[in-house]
């Protein structure tokens, strides 16, 4: 990873550079500074670009607009949402649609509906 491997704090810190980097490989938000990693638009970007929810502070995992990115990469990612998420026809709806699987992430009430079979 450059980020990792190559940048300076500085660079680290640089938002518009930081923004180019998760736009090229998501998964780079592991190494980017905390005040980028609590960035909204810098979680978003690299969640649609391959970076994981559970790299990503907690408090994203109640954003739907970046928890629905993250399941549409990995239906899986359901299970770093927020209880209220996995509560979501629609979130988990998504999520059984990318892998079947993801459904034992849904909430206990969901998963006993059969709305989704």
């Amino acid at each position: 990873m450059i980020v990792q491997l190559y940048a300076s704090e500085e660079l680290k810190n640089d938002r518009k550079f930081i923004l180019e980097v998760v736009k090229k490989d998501g998964k780079a938000i592991q190494h980017v500074s905390n005040e980028l990693k609590d960035d909204r638009e810098v979680v978003l970007e690299a969640v649609k670009h391959g970076g994981k929810l559970q790299s990503v502070p907690k408090k994203f995992n109640n954003d739907r607009e970046i928890v629905l990115e993250a399941i549409r990469q990995d239906g899986e990612a359901l299970e770093w949402a927020s209880e209220g998420l996995k509560n979501d026809k629609k979130i988990v709806a998504e999520a059984v649609k990318q892998n079947k699987g993801a459904i034992r992430f849904a909430s206990l009430g969901l998963r006993m509906m059969k709305w989704f079979i």
